[in-house]
């Protein structure tokens, strides 16, 4: 008879005793380490058992977005990494003296810069965006040859305008864009 219990197990004392010795498992009713990690509390946490697990959280957001009388509603500093301006060098041409280019420099930038001379061109490199449009300004005055890359604020702006009629007039579309402001360089009509 107690081959049989084994084989078949009836009742539950023997369906756990059966799932302890053959299948090498304890009931996960009994023991609460074996019990899944979403039902286990961790012990000595006030947590309490909710429906939505990340209530929690928005319980938390709600209450950081309404500050208290007491507390500063100055805004905090972003704890992300802040992106850095990166002002691209001027690569001047044909110097005829290093001793001219560090005059007209000095007397035109308000913040450190550096020159790396070259064998056939200097490299200089500005730290504000303000000294470098007034360097390549005074440069372009004075007709020195030079090249470097546009700054990304002065980047000329596309825009793309959907649902305008086909047969709208492109000179009608030129004046309303300087009427708001924004320079014109060339129109495509797309149909």
């Amino acid at each position: 008879m107690e081959a049989d219990a084994v084989a078949h197990p009836n009742n539950t004392e023997d369906m756990e005793w059966y799932a302890k010795v053959k299948r090498g498992r304890d009931s996960c009713q009994n023991s609460p380490e074996k019990a899944p990690k979403l039902a286990r509390a961790p012990a000595g946490s006030s947590a309490i058992p909710t429906a939505n697990r990340f209530q929690v959280l928005q319980n938390a957001q709600d209450n950081d977005s309404h500050p208290q009388d007491h507390e500063s509603t100055e805004p905090e500093n972003s704890s992300g990494p802040t992106k850095r301006l990166r002002i691209p060098p001027i690569i001047l041409k044909n110097l005829a003296t290093h001793k001219v280019l560090v005059e007209l420099l000095e007397e035109h930038c308000t913040s450190t810069f550096t020159i790396k001379p070259r064998q056939d061109h200097a490299k200089i490199i500005l730290t504000t965006p303000d000294d470098y449009r007034i360097v390549t300004g005074m440069l372009t005055e004075q007709k020195m040859e030079y090249h470097t890359f546009s700054l990304t604020t002065v980047k000329a702006q596309r825009f793309v305008i959907l649902g305008l009629p086909a047969n709208a007039s492109l000179g009608h579309i030129t004046e309303d864009l300087a009427e708001l402001g924004l320079p014109v360089k060339n129109i495509t009509q797309i149909t």
